[in-house]
């Protein structure tokens, strides 16, 4: 290859171990300084609030026995770093995401496992110190791991440069998939096709709007054509099973001689969150444990019971927002709300309600457009939406901008129309564009946001968004809608493709 193709400043002068060895201790550094950081706020509100004006800064609850407690918390410490190092939280490039939710678990269960040492114990403490510790350490931990990552990227020491065998749709996905995620690290510096497989004449390949990386061809023959570098992460995509199988010799010796293979195997299509992997001693056949959630009553029970107390809790604590909002809207004369026909669960219809965006005479002033625009006629019926609509008020247009809008469909999710989270809420006429995808889009309720909102919105296509709430429906779990959430006030604030 290709070893041409490391840039300088990605090389490292000292042996790969010594690069482990830095990540590895700077992240463990960081979760323990976030421990520290957890118990040094929890003693420090607890001190604030104390009853006893007398106490010492450091008495950690109203009493004696403080070596035990710190006994316990050194105890507890010990074990989460253990933990996370057995999980491989300091050394393997997983998802955010995916790390975040492995980590809240450890952390639920050592509080847990806190709260039955000091009732067997018989230790006095103070509950408020008790959760501000375990919450303050939910946050910390995971904030001062990704700041460590992004500082060690900066250094060059966490990025580690990725060539992706294959240039079809699937190496494609895997490379766009690796950029996307930041925090693993991974930078895909080419694409490499065996010296004697078709490229279709191609010398690069856009992963991006601003990328172009290069196609390179190797000696399958000879590994050590492709890469000498131990640091450089080889991911095999290849589009079809067929090609999997006439470069088994080949990723074997990979992995005989590297150790460390990533494997992405063309499942497009599958429902992969969550997906169980196990396989039968000795015989080489692997298993895929595919879970339909939402076809399960105890997950669908699960997402009702999140929608309804989150909605509930928002429609009173955001009442003086809504109030202020119609009051606006309500000047110019026309009705508060707009609802609008939509399909829902099971193929039922409802009015999904939404504050009035649009001049009262909207619909008059859509068919004297599309009438006299023919570019606007191509692109409502592309789309059904216009990216400059001439209806939209100027207050309409702000509320837009920021998806206040939607406020009044947390009515739709309290009655049970709709979700926080699901598919885009469509008409029945758009149906039939889902073809075998309709079945999938009716087995849930349509959501207030959802990948596509987090996906770029109304910058997306209509085929990707199709793709993006059946991928939803076929991979539904709760931390995916509390991550969605999470996601989408941030794309709200920067109000990315919204019109």
């Amino acid at each position: 290859m290709s070893d041409q193709i490391l840039t300088p400043a990605a090389r490292w002068p000292y042996p790969q171990v010594s690069r482990e060895a830095l990540c590895a201790s700077g992240l463990l550094l960081a979760d323990v300084s976030a421990l520290l950081l957890a118990a040094l706020l929890a003693n420090t509100l607890h001190w604030l609030y104390r009853e006893n004006e007398n106490a010492a800064f450091f008495e950690l609850w109203h009493g004696a026995r403080a070596e035990d407690r710190l006994l316990i918390l050194a105890l507890l410490a010990t074990v989460a770093i253990a933990t996370f190092w057995l999980l491989g939280h300091y050394n393997r490039r997983r998802p955010f995401w995916d790390e975040l939710a492995e980590l809240l678990r450890v952390l639920v269960l050592l509080a847990a496992l806190d709260a039955m040492l000091l009732y067997l114990a018989k230790l006095p403490f103070s509950r408020a110190w008790f959760i501000s510790l375990w919450c303050s350490a939910m946050v910390l931990i995971p904030s001062l791991r990704l700041l460590t990552k992004f500082l060690l990227l900066k250094l060059k020491l966490w990025q580690r440069l990725a060539i992706v065998l294959g240039c079809g749709r699937n190496a494609w996905e895997a490379a766009v998939a690796l950029q996307s995620e930041r925090a693993m690290g991974f930078d895909v510096v080419a694409f490499a096709i065996p010296q004697t497989a078709d490229g279709n004449g191609e010398r690069s390949i856009r992963i991006d709007d601003h990328r172009l990386v290069p196609l390179i061809r190797f000696d399958p023959n000879d590994p050590h054509s492709l890469t000498r570098s131990d640091h450089v992460a080889l991911v095999v995509a290849y589009d079809q099973q067929d090609e999997f199988t006439s470069q088994i010799n080949l990723i074997s010796r990979l992995h005989r001689r590297r150790g460390d293979l990533y494997v992405a195997p063309p499942l497009r299509g599958l429902p992969l969150y969550g997906t169980r992997i196990s396989y039968v001693f000795r015989h080489e056949v692997l298993f895929l444990s595919l879970r339909n959630n939402l076809a399960r009553r105890g997950p669908r029970i699960l997402k009702r019971a999140f929608d309804l107390v989150m909605s509930g809790f928002l429609l009173l604590a955001g009442a003086p927002v809504l109030i202020c909002l119609a009051s606006c809207i309500r000047r110019d004369g026309g009705s508060v709300f707009f609802g609008h026909w939509r399909i829902g669960r099971h193929g039922r219809p409802f009015r999904c309600l939404k504050f009035r965006t649009m001049v009262p005479n909207a619909e008059a002033v859509l068919e004297q457009v599309l009438a006299t625009d023919p570019a606007a006629r191509a692109e409502w019926d592309r789309d059904f939406k216009l990216k400059h609509d001439p209806r939209i008020t100027p207050l309409g247009r702000l509320l837009r901008c920021y998806s206040l809008d939607e406020l009044p469909q947390l009515w739709n999710v309290f009655k049970g129309e709709m979700s926080l989270v699901g598919p885009r809420p469509i008409v029945a006429s758009e149906l039939e564009r889902y073809g075998e995808d309709s079945e999938l889009y009716l087995e849930t309720r349509p959501g207030i946001t959802g990948l596509w909102q987090i996906s770029g919105r109304n910058d997306t296509g209509y085929a990707e968004r199709v793709h993006l709430d059946a991928w939803y429906a076929k991979n539904w779990s709760l931390w995916m809608d509390i991550v969605i959430l999470l996601k989408t006030i941030r794309v709200v604030l920067r109000h990315d493709g919204a019109y």
